[in-house]
């Protein structure tokens, strides 16, 4: 069995550095909440010198590279192994997945015009309910919440997730504090944030080594301002 890389030490978080597709048939969850590589070919990479400025404030953009998968079309079966199971992008591989009417929705204008890129995204779920909305401004370097650059400077990552909008996604799905969420393609931990401050424990799987460097120090860096849950 695969051993993790990191185990918090209040021993709610557990971080893998590795291939989801070995690590996660030898774990346990109650629930996968996820952003898997779509395999529609987006590539982010760039060589961008110029500077975008916002309210006096500028940043480079990164030079990232193609997410490991984007090229190729994801099959999501492996990650239905859990009783709660929402994954984000399943517009792009719906037909491979059950029938649900329950889908998610992430309005990423918020009352501002149309661009070149999606107004919103979908996130299928397997748990019985309405079509929810969630609204949160995400456009370059227009970002409301935490992440806008004004506090959180940069990207993190090119597919990164708002942490208000996955702990929203944790209650949608009815992940009760105590639950245990993996995350198969962490990223830069979003998700394992927001479990941290509602009381979820996480398991994260990344394959990436900077990405997987980032998502540590965030998770570090948020169990540092201390765990409301530790005592619970």
């Amino acid at each position: 069995m695969e051993k993790p890389n990191y185990i918090s030490p209040c021993g709610r978080v557990t971080l893998y550095l590795g291939d989801c597709q070995e690590i996660l048939p030898t774990l346990k969850a109650d629930a996968i909440i996820s952003d898997p590589p779509y395999g529609f070919g987006y590539d982010p990479s760039r060589n961008r010198k110029d500077q975008r400025t916002q309210k006096g404030l500028s940043m480079t953009d990164r030079n990232w590279k193609q997410i490991d998968g984007e090229a190729q079309a994801f099959d999501p079966r492996a990650m239905l192994c859990a009783p709660i199971v929402l994954l984000w992008g399943a517009n792009h591989y719906a037909d491979k997945l059950p029938s649900s009417k329950r889908w998610l929705i992430w309005d990423k204008r918020d009352g501002t015009p149309s661009d070149n890129q999606s107004d919103a995204e979908l996130a299928w779920c397997n748990v019985g309910g309405s079509v929810r909305l969630h609204r949160q401004l995400w456009r370059g370097v227009a970002r409301a919440g935490e992440e806008n650059i004004a506090s959180a400077g940069e990207k993190l990552h090119p597919h990164q997730k708002p942490v208000h909008l996955m702990a929203w996604c944790l209650d949608q799905a009815g992940v009760k504090p105590g639950m245990t969420v993996c995350d198969p393609y962490m990223g830069s931990a979003s998700t394992g944030i927001a479990c941290i401050r509602t009381g979820r424990r996480f398991i994260g799987i990344e394959k990436d080594p900077t990405h997987y460097a980032t998502a540590l120090k965030r998770i570090k860096n948020e169990l540092a301002q201390g765990d409301l849950f530790l005592d619970q």
